[in-house]
């Protein structure tokens, strides 16, 4: 007696009609994507491949420093980055502190436009775009953003100020 181990299945899908339900999920799946928020979209994006491709701030430096030196006219790499905004001039500065405490000006920036009026920001929500000197706090290497800055802000004179 021979056995007949071929499985038996009640649906014979032609090619085509595979290829076709193949693609159909496909872009089941892509619109589904296209309607989730953006935090569910990051959060599936930090569970596959997000969480296993993470940058240090060294591994980031080693990949951008030398490159920004050279865009900047300014081979040496800073210990520390001072912002200074002012919103009525209309321009950014960069600085750099040297390892001695010297401080040193890297570059200067346009403000093309900017919300509220000339003065510091007082509190949450009020529309004003900070205005002053503030420093870097650290290099965020795992940012959405492209090589984003955590700026210490509110800076000392903005505290004092908000308490007058």
């Amino acid at each position: 007696m021979q056995l007949n181990l071929k499985p038996q299945s009640k649906f014979k899908l032609s090619r085509k009609t595979a290829a076709v339900l193949l693609l159909s999920i496909l872009l089941i799946f892509t619109v589904l994507l296209l309607l989730l928020p953006a935090s569910w979209l990051r959060r599936a994006y930090l569970f596959t491949t997000g969480r296993f491709f993470r940058h240090s701030v060294e591994s980031r430096l080693a990949d951008f420093a030398n490159a920004a030196a050279e865009r900047l006219g300014n081979p040496e790499i800073p210990e520390q980055l001072i912002i200074a905004a002012f919103k009525q001039e209309k321009f950014l500065e960069l600085w750099g502190v040297r390892a001695s405490g010297e401080k040193y000006f890297i570059k200067r920036y346009p403000i093309i436009a900017a919300s509220g009026v000339s003065g510091p920001k007082l509190r949450e929500g009020d529309k004003q775009v900070p205005e002053g000197i503030y420093s870097v706090e650290s290099l965020h290497p795992n940012s959405y953003f492209y090589l984003a800055l955590k700026i210490a802000y509110p800076s000392k004179d903005d505290v004092d100020m908000a308490k007058k």
